[in-house]
């Protein structure tokens, strides 16, 4: 408990240390933020509102199809709302990812029978996420090769493309269940095989994968285009091309567990990468911290059915626990 205290805490001093390093740049300053967020065209930000409410519809039918095809039943609206439960808790989590944690936990209640694939496939569904978003970056990188300030992107996205590739190799190829033999041991062992299981399973579900890797670049699409839709409202004309190659790269960056729901490094990444095309500083914090806010409000949604107890286990778990909700 006191290890989990002081990665909590170090996690937070990351934060707020990278936040007051950002803030003390003589073009960052929170009156000139607050006001660029207070002077967004409305005409672009609700556009912007609505497109990221898309992307988490999308991404909820994906994680749905991925259950489906362990003949795990799940109605859409129960998938919305696991969905938005996770995008809640990842504001108080490592990372934007973090909030899958919870997620894992309450879809293995999902089921009775199949608790540990139920858990599993949000793990699945991420990897998915991050196979469709590498695929949006290189192929935007392709298309822009020779342009300014793209050298650092393509050296990010190439990075995890290997890293992504050689954990498919390995998962696929069945080394990694020939290593796990001779390594590990008791739960750790045992977690190991059911992630590999579960991972293993799709190899001869080609078309769901195949479904769910475009909703996921649909899903992407549709982030991005939440970007350049804000960045739009705050005044920045940078083209198009830009938002689809640096997007992906900060959103991998972002993902690094060592801040609290990405705050502080994401506001980095965004000062660096769209202050190498002649972006201002104030300009690139402010899109990064409109887009934060637009996702904590649609979190909030998660934060109501949490305290509100929706969405409710299956009928087959009510059968066995009367007291129904997400509380355990």
């Amino acid at each position: 408990m006191a290890k989990k205290i002081t990665g909590v805490i170090l996690r937070l001093a990351v934060s707020a240390g990278i936040g007051i390093y950002i803030f003390s740049k003589p073009d960052i300053s929170l009156l000139k933020i607050s006001a660029a967020l207070k002077n967004i065209e409305l005409s672009w930000l609700i556009p912007a509102f609505l497109t990221y409410k898309a992307s988490i519809l999308i991404s909820s039918y994906r994680w749905l199809l991925l259950m489906r095809a362990h003949n795990i039943e799940v109605s859409y609206p129960h998938a919305v709302g696991l969905n938005y439960l996770g995008c809640f808790f990842n504001n108080f989590m490592l990372s934007l990812t973090g909030g899958d944690i919870i997620k894992a936990y309450y879809a293995s209640k999902l089921t009775s029978e199949k608790k540990a694939e139920s858990a599993t496939i949000v793990f699945i569904d991420r990897l998915v996420g991050i196979a469709g978003l590498l695929i949006l970056g290189i192929a935007s990188i392709l298309l822009s090769i020779g342009n300014e300030g793209m050298h650092s992107a393509m050296i990010v996205i190439f990075a995890a493309v290997l890293v992504f590739v050689i954990f498919g190799f390995l998962t696929f190829s069945g080394l990694a269940q020939k290593f796990n033999k001779y390594t590990g041991h008791g739960k750790v062992k045992e977690t190991f095989r059911k992630v590999y299981d579960a991972v293993y399973f799709y190899r001869s579900k080609k078309k769901v994968l195949a479904e769910t890797l475009g909703l996921s670049i649909l899903g992407w699409t549709s982030m991005i285009l939440m970007n350049l839709q804000l960045a739009r409202g705050l005044g920045m004309e940078l083209p198009a091309k830009y938002y689809f190659v640096f997007i992906p790269v900060i959103s991998i960056i972002s993902a690094i567990p060592i801040t609290i729901a990405g705050w502080g490094l994401r506001e980095g990444m965004y000062k660096q990468f769209f202050g190498a095309v002649g972006v201002s500083g104030g300009a690139a914090v402010s899109l990064s911290v409109a887009f934060a806010l637009i996702m904590l409000a649609w979190s909030l949604i998660g934060g109501v059915l949490y305290a509100l107890h929706i969405p409710n286990f299956t009928a087959q778990e009510e059968k066995k626990n009367p007291h129904t909700g997400l509380e355990p």
